[in-house]
This record gives structure tokens, sequence and C-alpha cells, in this order.
């Protein structure tokens, strides 16, 4: 109950006005995936079709909408820059030729203006609420007027904001660690016309000017990007660190050419982006560019716990409710003595309120966790008086004559059209631990109607004195206390959260949907009825790790069990892929093999070894990636490049006096040391 208790900052939209240094840096661009769809020969190798790598990332499966961001439709129309999928080129015809490029592109590196003013514990605040009363927060064209930053930019500003933007808001959640983001976009199909130039390039070379025309497409402005950001997403940006550098990398990805003859006619021009964003040190991980997932995610799951105790006890009476849930935050939690005594404490801490419902008995409260958690689950419950009403209430609490102590409790209004003092803290195992100090009256009243007393100890009253600021911040009705106990009354049922046994739970495997294994309880020897005697809720129970299942009592039971199970990585099927020797006709180019087949979804691959000019046979890894946290590692697959020419001429001598020259075409040539090229001759010359 001894909590000093300080001024609470109002949460504002965003204002940037200072400045963010970039730090530019360079990492090895990965080689997008190649689409592969049936085995490829030399003429079919030569003629990929020209489709544009896919440039944002899928998100995960099975998340949840909560977490998605939808691109408004008019930023897919804009003419200047086009979607990956947009303009997907014809296909060539057989004097047309494509090229695919993977040419590497320097760094970005320039400084960024602007500044937040709101401070992280204060943009943490905001998401916490924002969690805890609005558990599906839309992000889309439909979004009201807060998302206008956004939706005002334009051309690769607003394509680079909504990539970041999905981003950050699975980080704030702790769906996500890293916060060094990576992507790739496209140019869409450009042509000399549209980029404003006489011509793209020859000889499968792009000119200067027009290397430097892509590249300035789809350069982009971070401030601005930054800038909105801040603006649309303050609270979910708490984890950013606004003063420290933001680096960011440009390179070349896999672009593709078309024309015929060398004669460049268009060109999807990819770039691979990483932006990494810096982590303030109260929510950083043990890594560079991550954050303390698993703390994050906590908010979530207490508010999905907080929201399965009102679940579970939607069916019952409304004093029934009320008592379960001063049981059920008492049975949660406990009182931190040392955090109480140390008068520099101060209010407004968000984490107090998460602690009552994150289902770890590590994390203890002091009374404005009591008390806000008890307010909190009235306040998403639906009562059947609409009279019912919880406030938080701020002074101090004094025994008999000894001075008082600061305190945080609640004045309930009840159906009777009274006001009533519900003080959780002191109910748990404290002086009010017999419910005297749950829905009872007073025992005295100062004349100013700022202190109230209750006999709930044998020798002193308990009085209860108003700070200026509840004062303030209510009316005299609304502070006016009952001088009679309320009058209702409701079975006790018994807490078996201690004696009640869970089944162990199968573990399960990652496949992308929600995995919501049955439960089996009992208690002493009888198996409870789902529904009936208890509730399930599951949470982080998609992604390959540890899946949280809380499990909440109610009719005769009361109490709540929190347990786990593992949800193990899945296998990718790479049946249907092969990597098999490939022959090339030696012309002077480079040279490259591909795999075959189908890759599974979300499985990109790229190479080392390809690239070869000369004749000879050359060892090629294809190297596979995917979704490494559902998903189990592929392992390489290695094989052989072989470029060959296409004829040989041999010359001899026929006879004394006849010479002659013979012409071969090959067919198959192994190049071993004890075999010869296979061969078919032609005439004798």
């Amino acid at each position: 109950m001894k909590l000093k208790k300080a001024a609470v900052t109002a949460l504002a939209v965003i204002m940037l006005l200072g400045a963010f240094p970039v730090q530019a840096f360079a990492e090895e661009p990965a080689e997008p995936a190649v689409p592969v769809t049936e085995e490829m020969t030399e003429e079919s190798f030569a003629e990929e079709p020209a489709e544009p790598i896919a440039a944002a990332e899928e998100p995960a499966a099975g998340e949840t909408a909560a977490d998605e961001l939808v691109e408004p439709e008019s930023i897919a129309e804009e003419p200047a820059v086009s979607e990956s999928a947009a303009e997907e080129p014809a296909e060539p015809t057989e004097a047309e030729e494509t090229v695919i490029l993977t040419d590497a592109f320097s760094t970005v590196d320039e400084v960024i203006p602007g500044a937040a003013s709101m401070t992280d514990e204060e943009a943490f605040a905001g998401y916490v609420s924002s969690v805890f009363y609005s558990q599906e927060p839309q992000f889309s064209e439909a979004a009201d007027a807060s998302y206008l930053a956004g939706r005002a930019l334009t051309g690769m500003d607003r394509r680079i904001y909504y990539e970041l933007a999905s981003r950050i808001r699975q980080v704030a959640s702790g769906q996500e660690a890293s916060t060094s983001f990576s992507f790739s976009l496209d140019s869409g199909a450009c042509t000399a016309e549209t980029l404003g130039l006489p011509e793209l390039g020859t000889s499968w070379q792009l000119s200067e000017e027009a290397e430097a025309a892509l590249w300035e497409r789809m350069d982009f402005d971070l401030s601005n990007v930054l800038n909105a950001l801040l603006a649309d997403l303050p609270y979910d940006l708490y984890w950013y660190d606004k003063t420290a550098p933001t680096a960011v990398s440009m390179e070349q990805g896999n672009s593709v050419m078309d024309g015929s003859g060398g004669v460049i006619d268009s060109i999807i021009f990819t770039v691979n982006y990483t932006i990494q964003m810096p982590v303030s040190e109260a929510y950083a991980g043990a890594a560079e560019y991550t954050t303390d997932s698993t703390r994050l995610a906590s908010v979530r799951t207490a508010a999905a716990n907080a929201a399965a105790i009102v679940q579970a006890h939607s069916g019952e009476t409304d004093l029934a409710k009320l008592m379960r849930y001063r049981d059920a935050i008492c049975d949660l939690t406990d009182y931190n003595q040392a955090a109480a005594g140390d008068s520099s404490t101060p209010y407004g801490d968000p984490w107090q309120l998460i602690y009552v419902f994150d289902g770890d008995p590590s994390t203890t409260v002091v009374c404005e966790g009591y008390s806000k958690a008890f307010k909190y689950l009235c306040d998403i419950s639906e009562f059947s008086s609409p009279l019912i009403y919880a406030r938080l209430a701020t002074g101090y609490m004094a025994v008999g004559n000894e001075s008082g102590e600061d305190h945080m409790w609640n004045i309930l209004a009840m159906p009777d059209g009274r006001n009533y003092l519900v003080d959780v803290t002191n109910t748990d195992d404290g002086i009010g631990s017999d419910h005297s100090l749950f829905l009872n009256g007073y025992e005295s009243v100062s004349a100013d109607g700022r202190t109230y007393g209750f006999a709930c100890l044998a020798e002193d009253d308990v009085f209860y004195i108003y700070d200026d600021d509840t004062l303030s911040t209510f009316s005299a009705s609304d502070l006016q206390l009952s001088a009679a106990d309320y009058d209702g009354s409701a079975a006790t049922p018994i807490n078996i959260s201690g004696s009640a046994v869970v089944s162990d739970i199968p573990d399960r495997v990652y496949d992308g949907t929600e995995q919501r294994p049955e439960i089996t309880v009992t208690y002493e020897g009888e198996t409870l009825s789902a529904g009936t005697d208890y509730s399930v809720a599951y949470q982080n129970n998609v992604n390959a790790g540890t899946a949280d299942v809380t499990i909440v009592f109610c009719g005769d039971y009361a109490g709540m069990i929190f347990t786990h199970f593992t949800i193990a990585k899945a296998v990718y099927d790479m049946s249907g892929v092969s990597f098999t020797t490939t022959y090339r006709t030696y012309n002077g180019a480079e040279q490259n093999m591909r795999v075959t087949g189908t890759l599974p979804a979300g499985v990109t691959v790229s190479y080392t070894g390809n690239g070869q000019t000369e004749l000879g046979r050359y060892p090629v890894t294809a190297h596979f990636s995917g979704d490494s946290a559902n998903y189990e590692p592929i392992a390489d697959m290695t094989s052989t490049l072989v470029i060959v020419r296409d004829t040989v001429e041999f010359y001899g001598r026929w006879g004394e006096n006849h010479d002659y020259v013979v012409t071969y075409s090959i067919e198959v040539c192994t190049f071993s040391n004890t075999s010869v090229c296979q061969i078919t001759a032609a005439d004798k010359a």
C-alpha cells in the first residue's frame, strides 16, 4: 500500500522535430528465388520467363489479422512504380532473349532529420493501452485519419513505409525479435520510354544513363518514411531508439531483361533493401538489432489471459463475476513489498497491469497492479446491470492514529445506485482478507467527505483518505460511499488451482494453423467438464516453439492453471526438386544452372559456383532458405555444370595422296580420363 504517486503525463500524437543519424552498411545480397516448374534444357534456361521476383515477404501462416498491414489499393495502382506483379512482361519469342542481372550496388549513406517528443515510457504506456482496450486494431485503407501520414507518401517512400509498418507491429507484439528488416521490391517492367531515355542498352549491357535512372526510380527518402511511421505508429515504436543511427543498405537483386539480338527492350529492376532500426536499452535483446521478444510478447499474453477470465465467468451473475475477479487477481499475483517500500516509485507503470495477468508468479505488483487489474476486468465485462462501473482512487491509507501511506484502490458503482469500497490489495492475505474491504459499508466519514473509516480490525478502524487529484477528477457523488454492506450473496467456489491435475499435452508439429490440443483436467480423481468446470485459452499456438495454455476454472471451482506444450519444426518436402548435371554450349558468356521441379512455398534458392565462362566441369551448389523459425534447415544440393564446344574438326591423310577433314557434332562428352567424346561423323571432305 506504500507507493509514491506522481503526475501521469498525457499521451499525445507524436511530432518529429530533431535529427536521426544514419549509418550505412553493406551485406552480400542473397540471390532471390528463380521460379522452377519443369526440367530446363539449354534452350529453356536461356529463355526463362521474365517473371518479377516476389517483392514483399508473405506473413507467416496463422498470423492474426491484428498484425497484418494492408496497403491501400491506390498504392499498387501508382503508374510511376508498379508492384512486382502489376506489369508482367510478355513471353519471349524465338528471336527474343532474357538475361538475368545480379550485380551489386553500393549502399546508401545519408543523414535523417527529425526527432520525437514522446518518450519511450509514454509510447509503451500507449501501446499497452491500445492492446488491452483494442485487441484487433485495424491498419488499412479504412483506418481512421491518424494514419494519414503514411497514406500521404508517394512512390518508393510509400512502398517502403508499408513494408516496414507490418514488421514494426510484429516486433511490438513480440512476434518478431529482429529489427533488421530485409525485403525486395522491383520496378515493374521498364522501357526506354518509361525512363525517358533513347535506349536502355545493347549487348545485354545497361547504359550508364539507364542504370542511373533505375536506381533513382528505386531510391527513397528515409526521413520521410521514419517521420510517417513515428506519426502513425508512435505506440508500436516504443522499442525504437530514436537517438541512435538507423542503418540502410540497398543492393541490386535478381533483375530480368527482355529483348532480342542483345538490344534491351525492357527490364524489371529488383533492389534488396535492408533497414536496421536500433532498439532502446529497456527493450533490447542479447544481440544488436533485436528485442527481448519474450518480454514484449507478455503484453498480448496478459491481455488474452485477462479476457479468458472474463469469458470463463460470462454466464454468472454480476456479483459472482466481481467476486471471481477479486479471487482470480489474488490467485495470480502477490504483493511486492520491496517496490512498496521504495518511496521514489511513481504510479503510472504499465507493467503493473501486465504482471497480474502474464502467468509468471515471479512478477509481483503493488496496489496499483491490484486496482488496475480489477478495473480492467470490469471494463471489458458485460454486466446485466449497466450501472456497474469501477473507478480508480488514489490517496492515503491509515490504521488508527498512524500517519497515512500512499495507496490506490477502487470505487465500485453497483446496481443499487450506491458506491462501494473495493480494496483487492488488502483482500489478498492483508487486513481485509476476510473480505471486509470488499463491497462493505463504512463505519465513519469526515464532514468534508474526504475520509472514510472501515471497522475491519478488532482494535482500530482503517481509514481511506482521497488525495487532491482524486477529489479534482471525480464529482462528490462519484466518491460518496455506502454506509451499508452491499446486499447480495453468492456461494463461494472452491479454488483448485493448486490441486487440479492437467494431463500431459503431446508435442505438435507446425502446420501453419492454430494448434488446440484437447485438455483433460481432473480434481480428486474426477474428470472435470470443459465449458462447465473450466475454459481453455491458447496463446502462441501457431509457430514452432512453446505454446501457452491458460485454464480458468468456473462454476463450482475457482482459480487458474498455466501450462505449455511444444510445437516442433516441420520438414520441407523437397521430393519434387532435383539438381542434376547440366550441359551448356560454350559461347564466351557466363553459364549457369538451376534446380528443376517445384520449390515448396516459401523456399528460395541461391547458388555458388555459377557464372562460369570457360570450357570444363564446375561444381555448383544450391543453397535453400525458408522459414527457419518453423521449418528444419534444408540440406544443400551439389551438381556439375559442364561447358562444351558444339563441334570439333579432325584433320588426317587417307592413303598416300589424299588429305581430308572430318567435322563431328558433339552429342555427349564426359571429359573423363578413360573415355572419349561420343560423336557423330559428318561426310568426309
